[in-house]
Formats: C-alpha cells, structure tokens, sequence
C-alpha cells in the first residue's frame, strides 16, 4: 500500500487540506493557471482516488474543471444552495477573480457560503508590476463578507533594524530571484458585502510552495470557516425568541382582529426548508395571512406538502408595490424589505415605505442559521398564535393552504410560446426535479403552471447577474447526484456562460436545458416599453435583437459535446422532453455514487469536430425552443 504523503509537505497541501476539514469543502471547480500549480499539485494528493488508494481516511477534495470563471463561481453557487455547505472556487490572479465575480455577486444576494480561492504573486515579485498583477483584494471586497490573505512576515532581522529585507529587496530587483523563505501569517479584512456569505482567500505564489510549517494553515482555515459561518449556532430554543415573538404575535392578532390584512414575507433559507414552509403555511391556514416569497428567491421547495397559496412577489415595482399595500402589517422572515430592481422615474424605492417600523417585524437569522432554525422560529411563532400541528388539518381545516394538488396543466399544442414550454416543463418533470431558472421574460408563467407538481426545488437568479443558469445546474447536479436538472434558460443570458455546457458533458451530468430563443434580449424591449420610449430606432433594435444572425444552440452544444436538438411546436417540445427525462431518469437510477467524468474524446471519437449529431444516453442534453414571433413576453413572476 502506498504510504500517506506528510501532511505538512507544503503551503499548498496544508491549506487544502485544512478548508476540507475545517469548512467542508470537498469539491473544487476550478479554472486554475500558473501561480495555482502547487495547489492543483496538492489535489493530486487530496483526490479522492488517491485518498482511497492509500486506504482511505483524511480529507479530499474532488477537482472539476471549468472552462470558464464564471462557470466556476456560478457551479459553486448552484452546489451550495443544494449541498447547503461551500464548494471552493479555484481562479487565476486578479483577472481570473474579475471574471468570476458576476456569478460571486449572484451567490452573495442568495446568501449562501462560497469560497474563492485566489492565488496571487509571490510576495517578491508583486512590486515589479508584472502584465497579470492586479489589486485583487479590492475586487473581492465588492463581493465578499471577508477577505483572507496570506501575508509575508518580515523576518527577525529585519525586525530589529539591520537592513535584511531592504537587501533581499535589493536583490530581487538586482535579478538576484526569490529571497530566503519567511514567515507568513493571515490577514483578515471586512469585505462590503457583509449581508452575504462569500468569502476570498488570496494565496501567494510563495506561501504555496513554502514549507507547511511556514504557513498557518489551521489558522487561515479557521477564519475562513468563521467568515462563511461554517460553525453553524446551536438550534433554536423557544426561549431564544422571548418577548419578541409574543409581541410580535400579539400585534399580528390586532391587526387581523380589525379586519386588516397581514402578510407573511419569507426568503433565504426560510424557503429552502421544508418544515420551515410548513410552519408559515399553518400559520396562513389558521390566521388567513397572506404567504409572499421574495422574488429573487436562492430557493424554493415547492410541489407536495408545501403550501399552495405562497405567491412570488411581482419582478416589476409597481405590481410588487400593489401587493405590498394591500398588507398593514408584514412579518419578514431571513430576508429584508424589499426593494426596486431599479430606480425608475417617479417610480418607488422601498417598496414598504407605506409601514412604520411597527408595522414591519423582522426575523434575522444569525450568520450561517442552519435551515433548522427558520423552521425552529417560525414553528415558536406558529404556535403563539396557535397554528399547532392539531390545530391545522390538511383537507379539514387548513383554508385550503394544504389540499390535495391541483391537476396539472394540459399539454399544448401547436407552435410554440414561452407560456407553452413553460406548460410543457410543468406537466412532465418528474418527482423531485430541480428547477434551474434563469428564463426571464420567458418564464413568467412557470410558478403558477407548477402549482400542481409534485416536490420539487426551484432556484433562480438573486443577484441580477445573468448568465447563471448553466454553471448553477453544473453545481445543483453535484450537490444532488440522484436528482435530475432541468434548467429554463433564456438564450442572451446562456451566451454569458456556453462552456457550463462542456462541463456537463465532461462530467457526464443528468441537466436537460431548455433554451428559451425568442432571438431577441426581450427584458430591454419590455424596459424601453414601461420607461415610454419613442418607437423603437435602430440603435435599439440592433441591441436587442439576437436574430441576426440566429444563434444555432444545437451546434454550440455539439460542439461541447451536449447532444441536442431544435424545436418549434408544443408536439416537437412534448417528445424532446419527454425522451430526455426518461433517458436521465434511467441513468440517474443505474448509477452509483457522484457522476465519473465522461472517457476523453467520447463525444465524437476522434478528438475533432462531430461529422453526425451526437446520440442521447442520459447525460445532458439541450433542447433549442424557438419561439413563434410575436410580442415580448411580460414581467410577470420572472423578469
């Protein structure tokens, strides 16, 4: 049997394998270069194939390549909000973080734990200003709660004032090279994305290749964890909450005793458990309180057994706003008062400006709650107004939050529109599905053609930043390798992110994508319509349309390996889909454990381009949707 390698071989190797142990992360998605190779050299050590061979035992982390940075960012993201735990996220210098820091926004908004790992100069090249040397520790604060960084210390000498590293220094900039090895200690600096859970570390060159007793791995991992909120709080006691929830109950009684209406706001990861949900949906069944989730939502457990009546607030100010005011009391739940996407002209701001502050009660969650305690909370505030467990009977006495499902919606027929493949999808996902939505104007119609499913996770985009449907099913798919992946994308907002595609081929992964091609960035039509202005010109219409020329997805996918296929009639879509989803089920069913990468070349023989169209066997496969010509589609639910 092969020996164990010396845990303390390197910087790299032991800052690896810290985060493993210490935060939890057990899979990269990585798009590493140069000043990344010692870390990359200690996944080899870390690989779980590696860790078995020597007999098991100890930490590992499992690599998966990402062709693209945002890919990276947006995979770890889609993992965490399913794993419910961090994935690392492995970039490439400055520019590397830059084009990752989209997807990083996205995953600071759902509040979910990420972590970058950036690798950096090494400490005595930094000042010759070299092409790729940037100032990633002020990128990473726009995005991050924290920003950890492995810091060169001076040494003893230099310490006591005899000129040793003003010498080194000398010497570097003499072409002399690196200096004799230091000390490096962590530095933790606030981020100013403090309502978020992303974290960075910023590793240089040098401290991945020092010595490991050199560098303060337990240290560094131990304020990483505590900036993602690793260290999950003890569960929720009943007395935790005191006073306020019986006020807090108390003035939900007045309002509802005078025939106002209350509202019950929920997000972050009240929606994301499902005891949670069922705690607010007793308390809608017993007081009539309305039940809105936050649109942007990280996600939503929705389908059998959660409550029929929660509503998405409207994308759009002006619907939400009309909503909110029908409530003369909100009690928000792991989310904030909302507010407008933009600000429009003559258009509101706080959409809640019409409540005092005792009017608006807000639950907080402490930094990484664990999903137990918005299901603790909202269970001690169910039954200070007495929505027990006995009190609500599903079918008897639940004001029809709990009833049976509603049937599912027909399938269309005839030429296809957004509100017929969102029809479509609805009527055949199967059980347990996760949903990946970023279809956008497209997919206004889905929350309420899914009313009637059976349980299934919904996700969406929360930052704004489009282009993270495709990396997110990357993640959803390895948090959940029993589930299949259904991903409603909008066609502009894919073009952000094609090279998710390739890992879902490499990777073998169960993502059926649904491309939305309405040819067209419809959310700029829809804007230019509700801002009034003139008639469209051509400046306007040649940037948004997308139809000139018409993107081929099925080449695009082909060429990364997906099969796929282009469709233009509900009867087209209905086969598509159908065969899709039997094949991923049939896999998902045959295999054993995480996905294996699929063997090199498999996708077309020879390396080269496909000269046929790839055939389907269960792993990803696209679905072009071309939609009939016709008018945008509304803001609806989605955007």
């Amino acid at each position: 049997m092969t020996p164990a390698p010396d845990p303390a071989e390197n910087g790299a190797l032991a800052i690896l394998s810290e985060l493993a142990t210490e935060c939890e992360c057990n899979l990269v998605f990585a798009n590493p270069g140069t000043t990344e190779m010692q870390l990359v050299a200690a996944l080899d050590i870390l690989h779980p194939d590696a860790v078995a061979a020597r007999g098991g035992g100890g930490p590992s982390i499992r690599p998966v390549l990402c062709l693209h940075e945002t890919v990276a960012t947006g995979a770890a993201d889609g993992y965490a909000r399913m794993a419910r735990r961090p994935a690392l996220a492995l970039l490439h210098l400055g520019p590397g973080l830059s084009n990752g820091m989209a997807n990083a926004h996205n995953a600071r908004r759902a509040r979910v734990p990420l972590l970058m790992l950036v690798g950096g100069m090494a400490t005595w090249h930094e000042g010759a200003d070299a092409p790729l040397q940037s100032d990633a520790a002020a990128m990473a604060r726009t995005v991050s709660r924290a920003v950890v960084q492995l810091q060169l210390l001076p040494s003893a000498a230099a310490v006591a004032g005899d000129g040793a590293t003003a010498a080194a220094d000398a010497a570097v900039a003499a072409g002399a090279g690196a200096p004799a090895a230091h000390d490096f200690a962590v530095a933790v600096q606030p981020g100013s994305a403090t309502d978020g859970r992303v974290v960075t570390l910023l590793m240089p060159h040098d401290a991945a290749w020092a010595p490991a007793d050199r560098v303060p791995a337990a240290h560094t991992a131990r304020a990483v964890a505590d900036a993602l909120g690793v260290p999950k709080p003890a569960p929720l006691k009943e007395q935790a909450l005191g006073a306020f929830v019986a006020d807090c109950a108390k003035a939900v009684r007045v309002e509802l005793d005078a025939k106002r209406s209350v509202a019950l706001y929920l997000g972050g990861g009240a929606l994301a458990c499902g005891d949670a949900l069922a705690a607010a949906g007793r308390i809608s069944a017993k007081t009539g309180c309305t039940l809105l989730a936050e649109c942007m939502f990280s996600r939503v457990e929705r389908g059998r057994g959660t409550p029929a009546n929660l509503t998405r607030l409207p994308y759009f100010p002006q619907e939400a706003q009309a909503e909110l005011r029908r409530h003369s009391l909100i009690v928000f739940v792991d989310t904030p008062p909302p507010v407008a996407m933009f600000g429009y002209q003559d258009g509101p701001s706080k959409l809640c400006a019409h409540l005092d502050d005792d009017h608006m009660w807000q639950i907080d969650s402490p930094h990484g709650a664990p999903d137990s305690w918005h299901a603790s909370c909202l269970t001690v505030l169910a039954d200070a107004l007495g929505a027990t467990p006995d009190a609500v009977v599903p079918g008897v006495s639940c004001r029809g939050v709990f009833e049976p499902l509603p049937p599912l919606p027909r399938l269309p027929k005839g030429r296809l529109t957004p509100e017929a493949l969102c029809t479509t999808t609805a009527a055949l996902q199967p059980p347990n599905v996760i949903i990946v939505d970023e279809s956008l104007t497209s997919g206004g119609a889905y929350w309420r053609a899914s009313r009637g499913c059976d349980r299934f996770s919904h996700l969406s985009i929360t930052g704004g930043a489009i282009g993270c449907g495709p990396p997110m099913a990357v993640g959803a798919a390895f948090a959940c390798p029993g589930r299949l992946v259904i991903n409603l994308q909008a066609d502009g907002s894919a073009m952000y992110s094609p090279q998710a595609l390739w890992t879902q081929a490499r990777e073998g992964l169960p993502v059926i994508t649904l491309i939305c091609d309405n040819a067209a960035y419809s959310i700029l039509r829809v804007e230019c319509a509700r801002q009034r202005l003139p008639a469209a010109g051509p400046a306007t219409r040649a940037l948004t349309n997308l139809g000139s020329p018409r993107i081929d997805w099925v080449a695009i996918a082909n060429g990364m390996g997906v099969p796929a296929v282009r469709v233009d009639t509900c009867e087209a879509l209905v086969d598509e889909l159908r065969g899709a989803i039997e094949r991923c089920t049939a896999m998902i069913a045959s295999s054993r454990g995480p996905y294996a990468p699929a063997p090199a070349a498999a996708a077309n023989g020879s390396g080269g381009a496909p000269t046929e169209p790839l055939s389907h066997t269960g792993g990803p496969f696209l679905i072009q949707a071309v939609f009939a010509a016709g008018p945008a589609a509304g803001g609806g639910a989605g955007f």
